[in-house]
């Protein structure tokens, strides 16, 4: 279409009215070529648009007299416009795919990554909770789930660690590391209904945000002292 554009514009130009210019139009193809082509497509689409207007302004020399140095004024200011468009939008258009690339090879690297990450907090024998500030579970490995006594429940019910009596000394230590946003480490016990109390030894770590806006969880760490 780039070739298409051109001999259109050429026409128009070649046609064109009284006070009627479209040269301005040539950067229409111009800038096609360089977001959708290389550079060396880019600039030689920048070099027709120049070679097309200096004929053109060889024409006009030749069919209408005149002060034929504007008409190659004209020509080789908006060529020398299009060359420079060219150049600036194929470096953009270079720098915009690199970028892309590399944020897709990060989510391809996330993604293969979390299975991994997964499988192996699972397999630990030490129990891992993954906390939000509202004090949501957002993760649990088998080993705190069963510390927890929710080993019963399915792995996606959401739990909340304020919402259980049973559960409150545990929550005191993750609050207590949100508001100081300091690791802390402590000596708890659960006890759950029916069970004698679990004496565990909590490790708490906050992760680093990766911008302002990232929310920050808690990683708590849990060892069965008994």
């Amino acid at each position: 279409t780039v070739g298409v554009d051109l001999v259109t514009f050429t026409t128009l130009q070649m046609f064109q009215g009284i006070g009627i210019n479209y040269a301005p139009l040539y950067a229409l193809p111009v800038l096609m070529a360089s977001f959708l082509g290389s550079m060396l497509l880019a600039l030689a689409a920048a070099a027709a648009v120049t070679f097309l207007l200096f004929a053109h302004a060889a024409w006009l020399s030749l069919y209408a007299p005149g002060n034929t140095n504007t008409y190659f004024l004209q020509a080789a200011l908006t060529g020398a416009t299009c060359l420079a468009i060219s150049f600036i939008a194929s470096q953009l258009a270079m720098r915009l795919a690199s970028v892309e690339l590399r944020a897709q090879h990060s989510q391809l690297a996330a993604t293969v990554q979390r299975p991994v990450n997964e499988l192996v907090i699972a397999s630990l024998t030490d129990a891992i909770l993954v906390v939000d500030q509202t004090g949501q579970i957002r993760s649990a490995n088998p080993a705190a789930r069963y510390v927890l006594g929710t080993l019963e429940l399915h792995q996606d019910e959401e739990l909340n660690l304020h919402e259980r009596v049973a559960w409150q000394a545990l929550s005191d230590v993750v609050l207590t590391s949100f508001f100081s946003r300091q690791a802390r480490q402590a000596d708890i016990a659960l006890d759950h209904a029916g069970q004698g109390p679990r004496s565990l030894r909590v490790r708490t770590q906050l992760t680093a945000p990766l911008d302002q806006d990232a929310q920050v969880l808690c990683v708590v760490f849990m060892q069965d002292q008994r």
